[in-house]
């Protein structure tokens, strides 16, 4: 949602997407209980979804603070409103002035995609709006009118940054009269804004393969805002030949106070799946608080931008996006302080906003946004949120929330640890008013019982706790990868044989292990068929490739 000054006076929400209350949770006299079983594999987990919507600063030391709290991807947006001036259709056409050479064109807003990039960066670029001179209704929001010159352009800003880009997204907010002006096009009578952006879909699709022959960034949309007619532009695209095989990812956005985001992320897959594409990767390419444009001296809403509560806000909403597997989430925004404009992440004097601590806690101390993790069943009560997990390198890790207005404390249980019997330790982190997560809190000491952790933490008010499990010397497990070089999303287990079942119960799916890491003095034999049954093959040390005859092979496991 492009929410600069002056371009929308408001955003309206439909009811799917209720707006919750300001003031987090009231105090609970209540204790909590958290239970993670880390044999359950529940979704895949992404580290994409530590991402943000780059509007502002495109100065490196900003950028560099940004990438150092955790956020992974930024979505740098490409309108099209100043990008050729001083012309028209026929003169382009023409190329009078040598207009269609890129070399005269304004590429200032637009250009700070290459510091985000050189600062490690993964870039989703979104193209939006048209050359006023080229649509329609004479606006940038309109419709174009000339569908070779629109590719042309397209083509030539793809080509400037391509290499560096990762994702497209196609037009934003078409479900958005203020966003798609159907005036004067085709698609003004019956108000087929569905029908408008299949067309634009195309389009830019069929420019951006012109140099991208290999197919290798994915493409995507419909980056709807409201809930009314999504399923119609699932339906067009789906639907279309031209469009269904470059359709590589579903984006929305959500503003939804307190609600949650996951349903909407399987409602989207569930749409996609009836058209024929299931498992489609989701994008939330928006989402705060609410889309009101004021900022909070002009009456708009603190939590957008700095107000402490942000920081266990934040933690509730990543939790529920990391429950379904949503494959990327971009908060809106990752600018710089403006106090009439309420969407920002760094404050005067270059400060970052509270909510950043919630990101390097996730992100960086648990490990979330190392690499795919494997997400685990868990169930709470009397608290705000509970997620449990395996990360990219193989520690198992959990994340608390408390939105109440005073500390909680909260009964935790972690079953099937993969530890031996014994002493343990969970490693601290806390995201609050007065912690910001640079360092541990404290260790707590913990004893394993048959695999299982129980014990007592407290979550102070409006703040989010992470911990790794930490075991002895003596404790420990195979770590199993889907990827070479312990790449992609993982399952541990500990001694035992293991069947089909019992491994993918653990996240470990069939003819999946490509590498693992084995505790030293271990031995791991994997079978080509379940049951312990076919080809064995036996590994005494880490593989970080297990090799062609072994890759993508193993149905049942055996660790002693």
């Amino acid at each position: 949602m492009r929410k600069g000054k002056g371009r929308f006076t408001g955003i309206l929400m439909t009811a799917c997407l209720l707006m919750g209350v300001l003031v987090p949770g009231t105090a609970s006299a209540a204790n909590g209980s958290v239970t993670i079983d880390y044999n359950n594999t529940i979704a895949a987990g992404h580290a994409d979804v530590f991402g943000g919507v780059g509007n502002g600063p495109n100065d490196a030391a900003s950028i560099q603070q940004l990438k150092d709290v955790g956020f992974k991807v930024v979505r740098v947006e490409a309108w099209m409103e100043h990008l050729i001036e001083n012309t028209n259709l026929t003169d382009y056409k023409n190329n009078v002035n040598d207009i269609q050479n890129p070399d005269n064109w304004n590429w200032g807003a637009i250009d700070p995609l290459n510091t985000w990039y050189d600062k490690g960066f993964k870039i989703m670029l979104l193209f939006t709006g048209a050359p006023p001179w080229l649509t329609h209704s004479g606006g940038v929001s309109g419709v174009p009118k000339d569908w070779g010159v629109y590719e042309d352009i397209v083509k030539k800003v793809y080509q400037r940054y391509h290499g560096k880009v990762s994702l497209v997204e196609i037009w934003n907010e078409p479900d958005n009269p203020s966003a798609l002006n159907l005036s004067g096009s085709p698609y003004e009578s019956g108000n087929n804004h569905p029908g408008a952006y299949n067309e634009i879909f195309y389009h830019v699709t069929n420019a951006v393969r012109a140099t991208d022959t290999q197919n290798t960034v994915e493409l995507g949309g419909p980056t709807l805002a409201g809930g009314v007619g999504w399923p119609a532009y699932v339906t067009y695209i789906l639907d279309d030949p031209r469009n269904r095989d470059n359709f590589n990812f579903i984006s929305f956005h959500v503003y939804n106070g307190e609600g949650t985001i996951s349903n909407v992320v399987n409602d989207w897959r569930g749409w996609a799946a009836n058209r024929g594409k299931p498992n489609l990767p989701v994008h939330v390419t928006e989402w705060n608080y609410d889309a009101g444009i004021n900022g909070p001296t002009n009456g708009g809403t603190p939590i957008n931008t700095t107000g402490d509560e942000t920081i266990s806000y934040v933690g509730l909403k990543l939790n529920d996006m990391f429950k379904v597997g949503t494959e990327g989430a971009y908060l809106f925004s990752l600018g710089k302080y403006d106090h009439n404009y309420p969407f920002w992440h760094i404050e005067q004097g270059g400060v970052l906003s509270p909510k950043t601590r919630t990101y390097r806690l996730m992100s960086t101390k648990v490990g979330l946004g190392d690499g795919d993790s494997s997400i685990k069943s868990t169930s709470y009560s009397n608290i705000s949120s509970a997620l449990g997990a395996v990360n990219s390198t193989g520690d198992k890790i959990g994340v608390l929330v408390n939105r109440d207005t005073t500390t909680n404390t909260a009964s935790v249980t972690l079953n099937n640890t993969g530890l031996a019997d014994g002493n343990a330790t969970l490693e601290i982190y806390e995201a609050s008013v007065n912690n910001d997560a640079t360092s541990i809190k404290e260790n707590v000491a913990v004893t394993v019982n048959n695999g299982s952790i129980t014990t007592t933490l407290n979550i102070p008010a409006n703040s989010v706790i992470g911990f790794k499990v930490k075991g002895t010397s003596g404790s420990s497990e195979a770590i199993f990868y889907e990827d070479i070089d312990y790449g992609g999303a993982s399952g541990s287990l500990g001694k035992g044989n293991y069947t089909l079942g019992q491994l993918q119960a653990a996240g470990i799916q069939n003819d999946w292990v490509t590498s693992l890491k084995i505790p030293s003095g271990w031995t791991v034999e994997m079978y080509e068929h379940d049951n312990y049954l076919g080809t064995k093959w036996t590994f005494t040390s880490d593989q970080p490739w297990i090799g062609d005859e072994v890759n993508d092979q193993a149905s049942s496991i055996k660790i002693y």
